[in-house]
């Protein structure tokens, strides 16, 4: 009974001084107050934020976000032959394997095995800019790429919400 009546009279402490600093605000600068007892109430929230993130990942909850992130399988295949290109060219194809949809897929960079970005010519091409969305088991075709430039062994960025 002791230790509970100790936590109460704790809390209630910590709550008469979270209190008291607007009221004391209030007080001193009378309805100048109100800017700082604002900026003060914010500080609050954001504390209590940072407070409930660091108990969630000290328990680790932070691990399920995890479970919500999209996965993807990338495939090349050849591309038809066109009169106007020299050289072959391989579409890249994403398949969305896990349960959850990816939202606005785009290819970011592409760099080649030195890690220097590669500049595509007119020739080569991102088919899409950006993808809707790519719902679980889809395949969609990313860009198209010479042979050339899929030698170099390039890691192809690509950006998605979940």
């Amino acid at each position: 009974m002791s230790q509970s009546k100790c936590c109460l009279t704790g809390n209630l402490l910590k709550l008469t001084l979270l209190v008291s600093i607007p009221v004391l605000l209030a007080l001193v600068l009378g309805s100048d107050a109100i800017l700082p007892a604002f900026t003060y109430l914010g500080l609050l929230i954001t504390w209590v934020e940072i407070e409930l993130k660091l108990r969630a990942l000290a328990q680790g909850s932070f691990e399920t976000s995890l479970l919500l992130e999209p996965f993807f399988e990338v495939g090349l295949q050849a591309a038809e032959p066109a009169e106007d290109r020299h050289c072959a060219t391989r579409l890249m194809y994403i398949r969305n394997v896990s349960s959850n949809q990816a939202y606005h897929v785009r290819v970011g960079r592409i760099r080649d095995a030195k890690n220097r970005i590669v500049c595509l010519n007119e020739k080569e091409s991102f088919l899409q800019s950006s993808i809707a969305s790519i719902a679980p088991g889809e395949e969609v075709c990313l860009l198209s790429l010479d042979e050339s430039v899929i030698q170099q062994g390039p890691t192809v960025e690509m950006s998605y919400f979940s």
